[in-house]
């Protein structure tokens, strides 16, 4: 993982203080600029009870917060009271964990020490946030993208129990010609139509989602220009956007695609006599 080369470096005369943060309380651990600890403490996970804590250190100060579902709320929290917040993904980086281990209270010592370090961010500050509730829409239109296929794929499966061999498109729009080719039973019609009405939900929230996304969109001419580069739609260029937040994370194109999960192109080659086609 690179560092942004304009990121800049945590100052020599900054006290650290590192947060280990849970639902219900916060570990907060302070060391000086000389690396001796100055404070640790453990309060409930709010703004006003982590805030009267961090105020007992004096400034100028650096909050380090691990990255977790917690860590965006308290990041835009803290910030909007004037505190100089950085997020960092102490296992990744090797910080505080090893060997992928959930951390403990005693490892935000470690993490507030690893101050003379170059902690790459893995969020951008809050003025440089992409709307959360634009990337959250993204994320939630994927999964519901990933519903509507499940669902589809269990209706398939569901016709195939009785020997009727379809796809997705043949009920898609008209669901009466698979109902011909079904059994008369009531039995298996009625549990067919339960399937097909959890597809029919599946994909009429994908499409108020889309339409959501779409209009959010509008709000950042930057989607517009990706839609410009060959094979990126509004819904491929939206989640790019969305996701991709700080760039110098990643060391190549394939660990971009690998993260964002798009960019990806389609090639084939041959063994022997068979193509076999495949991603890179």
């Amino acid at each position: 993982m690179h560092s942004n080369p304009t990121q800049p470096a945590i100052e020599p005369n900054q006290r650290i203080v590192a947060l280990d943060v849970h639902c219900k309380f916060t570990e907060l651990a302070a060391v000086s600029p000389a690396g001796k600890r100055i404070a640790s403490q453990r309060c409930n996970t709010t703004i006003p009870d982590v805030l009267a804590a961090l105020q007992k250190v004096k400034k100028p100060r650096t909050v380090i917060i691990e990255e977790g579902s917690l860590a965006d709320w308290l990041m835009r929290g803290l910030t909007e009271c004037g505190e100089c917040v950085r997020i960092c993904d102490p296992r990744r980086n090797a910080l505080v964990a090893k060997d992928d281990e959930k951390t403990t209270p005693s490892t935000r010592l470690k993490l507030a020490q690893a101050r003379a370090r170059r902690i790459p961010q893995v969020r951008a500050p809050p003025r440089e946030l992409r709307a959360r509730h634009f990337q959250t829409r993204i994320a939630l239109y994927h999964d519901r993208i990933r519903n509507r296929v499940r669902q589809a794929n269990r209706v398939i499966a569901q016709a195939r129990l009785y020997g009727v061999m379809i796809r997705e498109s043949d009920f898609a729009e008209d669901t009466a010609a698979v109902f011909k080719q079904l059994p008369k039973r009531k039995a298996v019609r009625d549990d067919f139509q339960t399937l097909l009405d959890g597809y029919q939900a599946a994909v009429t929230q994908a499409m108020v989602l889309r339409r959501g996304v779409l209009k959010l969109s509008k709000a950042y001419p930057e989607i517009a220009r990706f839609q410009s580069l060959p094979g990126y739609g509004p819904i491929r260029a939206a989640t790019f956007f969305a996701f991709l937040d700080t760039p110098w994370r990643f060391r190549s194109k394939a660990a971009v695609w690998k993260y964002v999960g798009i960019g990806l192109c389609r090639r084939q080659r041959r063994i022997g006599d068979v193509a076999c086609s495949g991603t890179r």
